[in-house]
């Protein structure tokens, strides 16, 4: 009887989580930093990577996965402010960002420029 006190008390637990949504602070902060870069870096190169859908999700990628990301767990009818953060880890994603628009710009010229020697020589 005892062990059945104790399944029920922690099967109704995830329930109250039920109505809370686990949320990525860093997606929201790399998503807006992309968004001020795009604003006040007109470069070409910035434009063609932040423009273009494809390449901006394989930028917010390249960002995400060399950042400590940080979570919070919230109401799901409560919108979330990613705006506490300190400005060192602002400019820590902005430079990541940078580096990231130069690896896949530099990538997809490299997938261009191959893509047209294969199509010369056929």
């Amino acid at each position: 009887m005892e062990a059945d006190n104790h399944l029920n008390y922690y099967s109704l637990t995830p329930l109250t989580l039920m109505t809370r949504t686990l949320v990525n602070l860093t997606l929201s902060i790399v998503k807006e930093e992309a968004a001020l870069l795009a604003e006040h870096f007109p470069h070409p190169i910035y434009q063609d990577v932040l423009g273009n859908a494809e390449a901006k999700q394989e930028l917010i990628t390249y960002v995400l996965s060399r950042i400590p990301n940080t979570y919070a767990l919230t109401a799901a009818t409560r919108p979330i402010n990613a705006r506490g953060q300190t400005t060192a880890y602002r400019l820590q994603i902005e430079t990541l960002l940078k580096q990231g628009i130069d690896y896949i710009f530099g990538h997809r010229l490299i997938t261009v420029s191959t893509d047209a020697r294969e199509a010369q020589s056929i």
